[in-house]
Formats: C-alpha cells, sequence, structure tokens
C-alpha cells in the first residue's frame, strides 16, 4: 500500500532557497514558517512544519545544541510493500515510480533540470536527482533506508570537496562530508 503526499511549486521553492542559504536552525525556521505552520511535536533537534500539499518538512538539527540544521527533509512517498521481497516484480511499482515522475516533474519545472541524477545498482534500483546550491544540496530519491522504500526530499549542506555520490545514494547522502 502506498501513502502519498504531493509536491508543491512553494515547497519546491522554499528547499531551492534551504540549499542557497545558511543551515542555521534559526533562519530555516523562520523561512519554514513563511509558508507553513510549525507542529507542536517540534523540539530543540527537530523542528516539524505541516506545508502545502500535505507534506511535512523536518529541519533535523546537526549539532547538541540545535543551532545548525543537518538536513531538512521532506517525505513525499511511504510504501508498505507487505511481505513481498521482489521489489521490481511487486504489482504496485509502476505507481511508485511513476510517483517519483511527478515530484521530479514539478521540481523541474520550478527550479530547473537537475545537475545530476542517477539510478542505484541492485535488483530494484532506486532513482535520484540532485540540484546544487550555493552553500548547500537538493535531492529527491527513491529510497530504502527507514522501514519500507519511501520517496523524500533532502536539503543538506554541500559536501567538502568534488561531488562524487556513491552507491547506495541513500547512504551517501546521509554521511558525505
Amino acid at each position: 500500500m502506498i501513502e502519498a503526499a504531493q509536491l508543491t511549486p512553494v515547497v519546491v521553492r522554499l528547499l531551492r532557497v534551504f540549499a542557497d542559504g545558511i543551515f542555521e536552525m534559526r533562519t530555516l525556521k523562520n523561512l519554514a514558517a513563511t509558508v507553513g505552520v510549525e507542529s507542536l511535536t517540534s523540539d530543540a533537534l527537530l523542528a516539524c512544519f505541516d506545508l502545502p500539499g500535505g507534506v511535512v518538512l523536518q529541519l533535523a538539527a546537526e549539532d547538541e545544541q540545535g543551532n545548525r540544521v543537518g538536513a531538512a527533509i521532506v517525505p513525499l512517498c511511504g510504501w508498505d510493500t507487505g511481505a513481498a521481497e521482489d521489489l521490481a516484480l511487486h504489482p504496485e511499482r509502476a505507481t511508485y515510480d511513476a510517483l517519483y515522475d511527478q515530484a521530479l516533474d514539478t521540481a523541474t519545472s520550478t527550479i530547473g533540470p537537475p545537475d545530476d541524477n542517477g539510478t542505484d545498482e541492485g535488483r530494484f534500483p532506486f532513482r535520484w536527482s540532485m540540484w546544487l546550491g550555493k552553500s548547500g544540496l537538493m535531492a529527491l530519491q527513491q529510497s530504502h533506508y527507514d522501514y519500507c522504500p519511501d520517496i523524500n526530499v533532502w536539503v543538506r549542506a554541500r559536501p567538502e570537496g568534488q561531488l562524487l555520490p556513491s552507491q547506495p545514494f541513500v547512504n551517501w547522502l546521509i554521511s558525505a562530508s
């Protein structure tokens, strides 16, 4: 079963501003408040905002004081595949891929084509696209790093040095420094 929310141009523009700015919690919270409402579930290390399209923005702190943002994450889709082990043949695969395509179309029509994109190798290849900002990057990805396959957008500071995403992309996105 697939649960999805819609990526809107308003959210894409906000995330692009994040990728071009500084990753200070107060600054990103103030920007998020211009288009959404902070959730009561927020705390010092994770600020959550309800945004247009039914999406939630999560600003995850990088430091224990909650001053810097390590990642801004917008989950778009969760896919409970049940007991299926071969996701490539799953009957909902086409829907999962179509949801990624829809989010990619929204992002591309709002901020232009990605600077890089790729596909993870493996039995079920996950796709990703990345836009480079002045100080950060914005990535749309299919992944499986939580309990189920999902689609999400991440914004984080650009890693130092040359950008060479590795496989799987989600691991690189989380750990590249």
